[in-house]
């Protein structure tokens, strides 16, 4: 037997009704095609998506979005500081197969297969939100999180690093938690590992000086 994999939409209709049942009263929005967000605390949002992936499975990102941290799009640098905006700078991936489901089998498999991952996932994602849902926690949840990605990791490699955001974020973590010369030296080497234009560096070199002010 065979099926046509289905589109986000088609997905997003089948297990919004579940991901809304465990999350709408707790203050989650959804902000678009599989992806909820709640600001409880600010600067703190919490995001919980669902990601189409290569194999035909669909799997969790939880995360949370920063307002005091900026990101680069294009040549351009921006701010995510609503809800509507809020993208990932702190991402938990959890490497669980037992939370994914396949959308590549139609939609029985879906019915069958998605609540209690999707059940399982939100259980996680809340311990995750649980160590980073305010400022002060920060610095601690992002050790946290350096050592569950790279802990068996030979020296030099990294898997924490392999996620865009995480450093740039981390630089203006340390800046506002009053850890300047880490801030600023984890900030070069960021800019240097992904090559931005000498604008783009200018600019957010500024922005987390200016965060050091606070």
């Amino acid at each position: 037997m065979s099926f046509e994999p289905l589109n986000i939409s088609e997905i997003h209709n089948l297990v919004s009704p579940i991901v809304e049942t465990l999350l709408k009263n707790e203050g989650f929005e959804n902000t678009s095609n599989l992806k909820w967000v709640r600001c409880q605390n600010e600067p703190v949002r919490q995001i919980f998506e669902l990601l189409q992936w290569k194999g035909g499975m669909v799997a969790p990102r939880i995360s949370i979005s920063l307002d005091f941290v900026p990101h680069v799009s294009g040549s351009s640098v921006k701010w995510h500081r609503t809800t509507k905006s809020a993208q990932p700078d702190m991402i938990f991936d959890v490497y669980d197969r037992s939370i994914e489901f396949p959308y590549h089998k139609g939609e029985a498999a879906i019915v069958e297969k998605a609540p209690l991952a999707i059940l399982a996932a939100i259980e996680k994602a809340k311990e995750f939100w649980a160590t980073c849902a305010y400022e002060h926690q920060l610095l601690q949840a992002f050790d946290k999180l350096k050592n569950y990605y790279d802990k068996d990791l030979p020296e030099g490699r990294s898997k924490f690093r392999m996620f865009v955001p995480h450093e740039l974020a981390l630089s203006f973590v340390l800046a506002r938690g009053g850890q300047a010369i880490e801030a600023l030296n984890l900030f070069e080497l960021n800019a240097e590992r992904f090559k931005y234009k000498p604008k783009v560096t200018e600019r957010l070199r500024a922005l987390l000086t200016e965060s050091m002010n606070i």
